[in-house]
């Protein structure tokens, strides 16, 4: 259960978006706008459930389909304001949407040092960048504040690595891995939390 504080930082509570068809069958959607599948749906309506007594202060979601109706659900009643923010958005896929991590080497494209480009597909390191100037702005902006973020699987690696302060060598997803659908996880200091 998550537990309230209220301190001199921001609490990020970061969650991923709930389940799809595409999450289901391991492809990757990247930008492809894919909805909620019932599962998803029914992850929502429980992360609800758990994110109930915690006074969030401000939503930031991403501004993609699947994050808007797992936000929609986790504020029915709420009122808590809502801000739809691009640098939370999931890393762009390019000709790698719609396939699988067996069709390509994914591991290699998980790895920050050597910052792979495929086609169009969003580098890592960019996806980091944008990232953490995201968390870097709403450490002052949010200062103070229970912040719940919405957001994708890809994203949330960089965030992991803002607050542990390092990005480890290799693939990212050997340390890291990517969030759980509907994956609960608190962001204080300089530590994290699974919840």
């Amino acid at each position: 259960m998550l537990q309230y504080s209220k301190g001199d930082e921001m609490n990020l509570y970061v969650m991923r978006h709930g389940q799809t068809d595409w999450n289901k069958e391991k492809k990757l959607q990247g930008r492809v706008d894919v909805p909620l599948n019932k599962t998803g749906l029914q992850q929502a309506e429980e992360a609800r459930e758990v994110l109930g007594n915690i006074p969030i202060d401000v939503i930031v979601c991403s501004p993609m389909q699947r994050t808007r109706q797992t936000v929609e659900i986790l504020n029915r009643g709420r009122g808590i304001p809502v801000i739809y923010d691009e640098r939370i958005v999931e890393r762009g896929f390019g000709p790698m949407e719609g396939k699988t991590p067996h069709d390509f080497d994914f591991r290699a494209f998980w790895d920050y040092d050597q910052n792979i480009k495929l086609g169009d597909a969003e580098k890592i390191q960019d996806l980091f960048k944008r990232v953490y100037d995201f968390l870097d702005e709403a450490k002052t902006k949010y200062e103070n504040e229970n912040v719940l973020l919405i957001t994708h699987g890809a994203a949330t690696i960089p965030i992991y690595c803002y607050y542990k302060g390092e990005i480890p060598k290799g693939t990212l997803l050997d340390e890291l891995g990517l969030a759980k659908n509907c994956e609960i996880v608190e962001f204080r200091a300089a530590t994290a939390e699974n919840k």
